[in-house]
């Protein structure tokens, strides 16, 4: 298998909230160029985050269904 960039990350962006949302295994791997500091919520958190702040879930949403790969 060989690697395909798809897009580049910024600061403050995230991936994972498709497996997430969808409760599936991971749709990309993804690799670094440079060193970076890493984030990880489990899928406890996010169901509360959801249930707590409903925008938030509407914002992954959006964001998910703004991708054009």
């Amino acid at each position: 298998m060989r690697d395909i960039k798809v897009r580049q990350l910024d600061v403050c962006d995230y991936f994972g909230e498709i497996s997430l949302i969808h409760d599936s295994v991971r749709t990309a791997t993804v690799t670094t160029q440079n060193y970076c500091t890493l984030g990880k919520i489990g899928i406890e958190q996010v169901y509360e985050l959801c249930t707590i702040y409903p925008q938030f879930k509407n914002a992954l949403l959006n964001k998910m269904y703004a991708y054009d790969d």
